[in-house]
């Protein structure tokens, strides 16, 4: 989701111009997609005007790609301070990085920032578009990369799996309510496709 527009200030002061519009920005990409948000919306939510915006961003097209590469930021720190949790253990790390979805609590939930914009964007020409690629690419070299530091005989393939259920679990949080989304039981699957693939005793 979009980062916290308080990160940008010490307590008492206010965001500057440029982290106001960005912020605003992302908030209304998130909530509304990319086409159905215009300069004006943007401007008036960040309490500014179109010339402060062009003096700081070059067009929505720059705001877009800044908001991918925001979100590409906060997944892959993410992504790292799991890993890093479980240096030791890539099993418990592949585990960990799931169980993280599958007990993330949010109090709204509008799909995935990165995948939305994909959907948007695909069949365009646009630069936000190739850095969702790369950085779904780079997520499939860390599984990747876990599965054949846990032994898989054939890493490439538990890869796509895990990746296919990472998206899975992601995406299906829009169209599932939470009482019956299968992510709640996401964890437990890992386990046995992990199991099934590495030995029961791999974790």
């Amino acid at each position: 989701m979009p980062r916290n527009p308080k990160d940008h200030c010490q307590p008492g002061s206010k965001p500057k111009v440029k982290d106001r519009i960005f912020d605003a920005a992302s908030d209304l990409f998130y909530k509304k997609g990319i086409y159905c948000v215009g300069i004006d919306a943007i401007v008036s939510e960040a309490e500014t005007n179109k010339m402060s915006l062009y003096r700081n961003f070059e067009s929505k097209d720059e705001l877009v790609t800044e908001y991918i590469k925001s979100q590409n930021n906060v997944h892959k720190e993410k992504w790292d301070n799991i890993v890093n949790e479980h240096q030791d253990s890539p099993v418990e790390a592949i585990i960990a990085i799931f169980h993280e979805i599958q007990t993330k609590k949010t109090d709204s939930c509008n799909g995935c920032p990165t995948a939305n914009v994909a959907i948007e964007l695909r069949g365009h020409n646009h630069p936000a578009l190739s850095l969702i690629f790369e950085s779904r690419g780079d997520v499939l070299q860390r599984f990747i990369d876990l599965s054949q530091a846990a032994g898989a005989k054939n890493p490439s393939q538990l890869a796509d799996t895990l990746v296919l259920l990472f998206e899975g679990c992601v995406m299906t949080k829009v169209t599932f309510p939470d009482q019956s989304w299968p992510g709640n039981n996401i964890t437990d699957i890992v386990k046995n496709i992990l199991k099934s693939e590495l030995g029961s005793d791999c974790f």
